[in-house]
């Protein structure tokens, strides 16, 4: 029904408000660290990290045309990529980023064929299965996860070479603010995977084929 009634706005008017609307909400987003609690500063830095995980999913289902039900697994490596580096004494928060995101995207480069050729509920179906998969991997493979028990990596984050470590709970929630703006603006921009939806003709179409060109990036 909300989009809908977006659709029914002028665009002049629509990217009026997207001037006003996005820097405010930014602002009030940051004015949490010094308006609330510690508590509400924890809840809030976990929110943001399961919402950007839903982003990837409405990037997948919305754009790609994947409907998903296994997005957690590549979640799940850069987690478990992260937390090693704690338990090692890496603290830079750069590297950290860097060494989850390029264990995740690694996994999802290694996986997507299994994925991206296929359509409608084999999707789901595939997705679903590699989630499972690498959970009971995960449960298994004690001398790197600890296994069932979980891992617990607890350290004060530097973010950058020379910046002081995150050592309260306001200055995390801005830490994890930062990365969880970009890759939603990204989307919302166009820049990202060049998959183009093409017509499904199966006797059933669900959702639409995924076609995917010889460049594997680009801004649509």
């Amino acid at each position: 029904m909300i989009p809908a009634l977006v659709r029914q706005i002028p665009a002049p008017v629509l990217k009026t408000l997207r001037v006003v609307v996005i820097p405010a909400v930014l602002a009030l987003l940051v004015s949490f660290a010094w308006t609330l609690d510690e508590y509400a500063n924890r809840t809030l830095s976990q929110i943001l990290v399961v919402g950007l995980l839903a982003v990837s999913v409405a990037l997948l289902t919305g754009i790609a045309g994947l409907p998903t039900l296994g997005q957690t697994a590549p979640y799940l490596v850069g987690a478990y990529t992260a937390a090693t580096l704690v338990e090692h004494d890496i603290d830079s928060g750069i590297v950290q980023l860097l060494a989850a995101g390029g264990a995740g995207a690694l996994f999802a480069l290694i996986t997507a064929p299994l994925v991206v050729y296929a359509r409608g509920v084999v999707v789901l179906m595939i997705t679903l299965a590699l989630g499972e998969l690498v959970q009971t991997l995960a449960g298994r493979w004690k001398s790197v996860t600890h296994g069932t028990d979980g891992m617990t990596a607890l350290a004060h984050v530097t973010p950058l070479p020379g910046l002081a470590p995150l050592e309260t709970d306001e200055a995390t929630y801005l830490y994890v603010l930062a990365p969880c703006c970009g890759p939603p603006a990204m989307t919302r921009r166009g820049c990202g995977p060049a998959a183009t939806r093409s017509p499904d003709t199966s006797p059933s179409p669900t959702w639409p084929r995924v076609r995917w060109p010889a460049s594997p990036v680009r801004c649509w």
